[in-house]
C-alpha cells in the first residue's frame, strides 16, 4: 500500500541521517529548532550513533564545536523531557570518551562542566 511505501521511505531517510558525520550539522539544527521531545531524543541519539559508527570522520572542528553545544544545549533547558536529557548526556559523554585522548582540547569539558553544576540547582540535577 502507499503508506507502507512512505513509511518505508520515511525509515531509509531517518537512517541516512544516522550513517554519516556529514548529516551533524542537520542533527543539531533538530536539536536546537525543534519543539518536539521525539524529534529531539531522535537527533541526539543519531549524534550518539554517528560518534559511534563514523568518529574517523568527525573533524577536530567538528568535535569541539559538537561538545560545546550539547553542553549549552544542557544548560539552557533543563526543563526538557528526562529521557532527551539522558540521551543528550548520552551523547556527550560518547563524544568526551572518544576523544580524550587523541583531542586535548575535549578535556576542557570538566571545567564547563563543573560551572555547568554551579548554575543553579535545577543544573545539578542533570
Amino acid at each position: 500500500s502507499q503508506a507502507l511505501i512512505e513509511l518505508l521511505e520515511a525509515q531509509r531517510r531517518l537512517r541516512q541521517l544516522q550513517a554519516s558525520a556529514q548529516y551533524l550539522p542537520q542533527l543539531q539544527s533538530t536539536l536546537e529548532n525543534s519543539q518536539s521531545p521525539y524529534a529531539l531524543l531522535f537527533a541526539a541519539k543519531s549524534i550518539l550513533m554517528v560518534l559511534t559508527n563514523d568518529w574517523r570522520n568527525v573533524s577536530h572542528q567538528q568535535r569541539v564545536q559538537l561538545q560545546r553545544f550539547l553542553l549549552q544545549f544542557l544548560a539552557n533547558g533543563p526543563e526538557r523531557p528526562g529521557f532527551v536529557v539522558n540521551a543528550v548526556i548520552h551523547a556527550l559523554c560518547r563524544l568526551t570518551k572518544l576523544g580524550w585522548c587523541s583531542d586535548v582540547a575535549l578535556r576542557g569539558f570538566m571545567d564547563d562542566l563543573v560551572q555547568l553544576l554551579k548554575a543553579d540547582v535545577p543544573h545539578a540535577v542533570l
